[in-house]
């Protein structure tokens, strides 16, 4: 249900004054529904595989959502623009590329990604007090290391595991 509304959320957040006190509020809200979800979907005893896939696609539509309402309403340099198109065609790959390897959809949860998605969350605010440029280059960073850590799990794991940590993560023996 926490990813339905996330969902929903994301499906009115475009006809929301962007940056209102309302529009803030219900990015906190998709904020936590983002963070409660796979805790209390464990706790329950939910089929993981199907929630974490449920997960992932609230996210690509929140995500789209966020970017939709946002863009429009700040100044972006071409350059920022050419990263964020890189980084979404990149991260869509990358997704492909581990879904046609393992036979499933390839959505990784690993730190990175989990920063990713805190820094899109946090990006009106972001962008309210440190401004565009920083937020782009800040979140643009995390983001491409991101995909490029998605993008080497995808091509070199041996299996499909959706909570891999991340490459940093991996305990040598």
């Amino acid at each position: 249900m926490l990813s339905f509304s996330r969902i929903g959320i994301s499906l009115i957040l475009p006809f929301i004054e962007v940056f209102s006190p309302l529009f803030l509020l219900l990015v906190a809200v998709a904020a936590l529904t983002d963070v409660f979800d796979g805790i209390i979907s464990r706790r329950m005893g939910f089929p993981a595989e199907k929630g974490r896939t449920l997960d992932s696609i609230a996210d690509g539509f929140f995500v789209v959502s966020l970017l939709i309402c946002i863009i429009p309403n700040i100044v972006l340099e071409d350059w920022m623009i050419i990263w964020i198109a890189a980084l979404a065609i990149s991260r869509i790959i990358a997704i492909a590329v581990g879904s046609i390897r393992f036979g499933k959809a390839a959505f990784l949860h690993s730190y990175l990604n989990k920063a990713t998605s805190a820094g899109i969350y946090l990006s009106p605010v972001l962008i309210a007090f440190i401004g565009v440029p920083a937020t782009i280059v800040i979140l643009g960073i995390v983001a491409t290391v991101s995909t490029l850590e998605h993008f080497y799990y995808n091509l070199t794991s041996d299996e499909y595991d959706p909570n891999a940590k991340g490459v940093f993560f991996v305990k040598k023996n």
